[in-house]
């Protein structure tokens, strides 16, 4: 009788021991889906007030700009108009 008490033991034991492993691996996966998710929200895109805005710099200030080569001044908004 004290054998069967034991088998029984041990397969509740094993079963215990599954049961905790396969808790932490969710736990892990978890950890991990939440950790690149942050990364991917602090990778995003600038506003399209900032891209057009960096645009302007790089393509059409230098002549349209301080310098005014061309008599048309793109700094402000009321000398485009």
């Amino acid at each position: 009788m004290g054998g069967l008490a034991a088998d029984g033991e041990e397969k509740a034991m094993e079963t215990n021991r599954k049961s905790w492993s396969a808790l932490r691996s969710g736990r892990c996966f978890l950890a991990i889906v939440f950790c690149l998710a942050s990364f991917a929200h602090s990778q995003q895109l600038p506003s399209t007030k900032d891209a057009a805005k960096t645009v302007l710099e790089r393509h059409c200030l230098g002549c349209h700009g301080a310098s005014e080569m061309s008599g048309l001044d793109m700094r402000l908004r009321e000398t485009l108009l």
